[in-house]
């Protein structure tokens, strides 16, 4: 009888982590994220690290590693893999080399207006340093921003990004 109490036990103990261990190795293997910031919808996305990605794609790129970003990241994103030392962003590419960008109250490509694209100096109670003024996006550098939320932290506070940071390109799955 004693036996058989082992034995349920381990196959109790077995199981679970079985399961969890398939579970994340499905998440790996599917490039799987999850996104639980406001700067677009909460849920699963999918991470193509291999598709060419474009301007108005929706990708994850690590922020740079810039005296911009440290100034303006307040502990926003916590510690992560990327050279900045963050988690990366999911954002999407509003420009590309050549591209103008101009960032004053709102923020303007091409002289068209991006949608919720408002510039804050405020966070909160955090003053922003945002990037005001004329950029003409050069070559392998691109623009990151949310077109979902306003009040994103992307590219309006940081500038541009190096193309090389982009990890891939991302897809919706699940939505919360």
């Amino acid at each position: 009888m004693n036996n058989n109490r082992l034995k349920r036990f381990f196959i109790f103990l077995t199981i679970p982590f079985c399961i969890v261990g398939v579970i994340a190795f499905a998440w790996w293997y599917f490039g799987l994220t999850l996104n639980l910031t406001n700067s677009f919808p909460i849920g699963i996305y999918q991470i193509n690290t291999k598709t060419k990605w474009n301007k108005g794609d929706l990708v994850v790129a690590c922020p740079p590693n810039n005296n911009k970003f440290k100034i303006n990241n307040h502990n926003y994103l916590g510690k992560g893999h990327c050279p900045s030392g963050t988690y990366p962003l999911l954002k999407k590419i509003g420009a590309v080399p050549g591209d103008l960008v101009e960032v004053k109250n709102l923020v303007y490509i091409n002289g068209a207006q991006q949608k919720n694209s408002n510039v804050y100096m405020w966070n909160n109670f955090t003053k922003m340093h945002p990037c005001y003024g004329k950029h003409i996006i050069a070559p392998g550098m691109i623009w990151i921003m949310s077109d979902y939320n306003e009040k994103s932290f992307d590219s309006r506070y940081f500038c541009e990004v190096p193309a090389a940071n982009v990890i891939g390109k991302a897809k919706l799955l699940l939505e919360f």
